[in-house]
């Protein structure tokens, strides 16, 4: 049996995904020169502002710049030359069709090592319209948002004992004692969150989880929604945040929050976003607190 070749990236358009929808990639090769793969072996390209264009019945890509290699000497080329791509015939006409009849954009998102070979992924794109960005800046501050609600809280285990509703058992006498759970968890986060071994550190806390404590809900739903561990999954990430949030845990509440205000894993809603930030900010949550008082709940 064949190994998997091995990729190694070498540029990436990001201004490609901020000015466009991307519906669909494809996988090309691309015919380059000797000095050009050494000067890509350095780095040494530029994807921004290119594009791809049919002649023909064959693509090329347009406005990538790829530096002059150093020892290149007589052996250079332009470095933004047009550059021919390698795909099947039917592809191309396809994209074409797809171009002029549809208003579609051929815009290069990536450029990397498959083996030895180069490969250019190519995105079939719509522009996005000035609201459509501004969308997309409000779902990517939500989810900073997330991210640093839950580095904080993984930042200091000791901190997650605070809560003492969440994270401490009530014995029948009405006393209340330490909680096993909680020290798994942070023996966790300890040994493998901290270290990055993310996908030990969501099979330590999937069974806690399973068994209903909030903490481990809430945590699972951060490996789902960032793809720590396991492979993404906004449908898994909600399911899990909202079990964390109807046990009580605050953070499950805010990010609930985010995913519903957002859309992730779940349709828009606003007025259940409110609903959680309020929940999460009766518990002192900061970020729900500012939440609230951005949307004017009640009296935060």
């Amino acid at each position: 049996m064949a190994e998997k070749e091995t990729t190694k990236q070498i540029a990436l358009n990001r201004k490609a995904r901020h000015d466009y929808f991307v519906e669909e990639t494809y996988e090309c090769g691309i015919s380059l020169a000797g000095t050009e793969v050494k000067s890509l072996r350095a780095g040494n390209v530029n994807l921004k502002d290119s594009y791809c264009s049919v002649k023909d019945g064959e693509i090329f890509v347009v406005g990538m710049h790829i530096s002059p290699y150093e020892q290149g000497n007589i052996f250079n080329r332009d470095p933004m030359r047009q550059r021919k791509l390698l795909m099947h015939k039917r592809e191309i006409l396809k994209l074409f069709g797809l171009v002029k009849r549809d208003g579609y954009s051929l815009i290069p998102l990536s450029l990397y090592f498959k083996g030895s070979r180069v490969k250019l992924e190519l995105g079939l794109c719509k522009g996005k319209k000035l609201h459509d960005k501004r969308d997309d800046m409000a779902l990517k501050d939500a989810h900073r948002e997330m991210d640093r609600a839950m580095k904080e809280r993984n930042r200091s285990p000791g901190v997650l004992g605070g809560r003492k509703a969440n994270f401490t058992k009530e014995t029948t006498m009405g006393y209340y004692q330490p909680c096993p759970e909680l020290d798994e968890c942070n023996r966790l986060i300890k040994e493998y969150f901290e270290t990055e071994q993310y996908a030990k550190c969501f099979q330590g806390h999937l069974p806690l989880a399973k068994s209903g404590y909030p903490l481990a809900e809430c945590q699972i739903g951060y490996f789902y929604y960032d793809g720590l561990g396991v492979e993404k999954n906004a449908e898994q990430a909600f399911y899990w945040t909202k079990r964390a949030a109807e046990h009580g845990d605050r953070d499950g509440q805010f990010n609930l929050g985010c995913f519903y205000e957002q859309g992730i894993g779940v349709a828009p809603d606003m007025k259940s976003a409110k609903h959680w930030y309020l929940q999460a900010a009766k518990q002192d949550h900061d970020l729900a607190i500012q939440k609230c008082r951005e949307f004017k709940i009640e009296n935060f």
